[in-house]
């Protein structure tokens, strides 16, 4: 009996040592400040309803790239919390209030019945701008992994 006592508490033990080793996922917190030391806007920026083109996932639970019919206009957009669906959705509805998206008001993407309301929107002159400051975002948060010693 004791074995199977010492066998249940080492296996929950490499449990939760498994767990606390793994990295955490940043938090639209996290992305939110991140954009915003980044880009040095304070994520407010705002985009005509009527000028949005299409949107893409740059990460699959709050950030959203959104291309404009305006030439030399991009968004990124990063959601107050994790935005389920976002990733894999074909379809969402982008919108604000006023006919105008804004970040930091409660604007949403409503994406598969979730609505989600939008902590911050990024412009910028073009999409390349944009997702070099996506690849800088990122990189923050990157986790360095441990190479092989021979």
């Amino acid at each position: 009996m004791n074995s199977v006592k010492t066998f249940i508490v080492l296996f929950a033990a490499t449990l939760i040592s498994a767990c606390t080793n793994q990295p955490s996922k940043p938090t639209s917190s996290d992305y939110l400040a991140a954009f915003k030391a980044e880009t040095g806007q304070d994520g407010r920026a705002c985009v005509n309803n009527s000028d949005i083109n299409g949107y893409g996932t740059l990460d699959p639970d709050s950030v959203v790239s959104i291309d404009s019919r305006r030439m030399n206009e991009y968004f990124v957009a990063v959601t107050n919390r994790r935005c389920d669906g976002i990733g894999t959705s074909s379809v969402a509805a982008i919108g604000g209030n006023d006919w105008e998206l804004c970040g930091g008001r409660m604007d949403t993407i409503t994406v598969a019945g979730d609505r989600c309301t939008i902590g911050g929107l990024f412009a910028y002159d073009s999409r390349e701008a944009a997702f070099d400051s996506w690849d800088r975002v990122k990189a923050q948060f990157a986790v360095e992994k441990p190479t092989e010693k021979d």
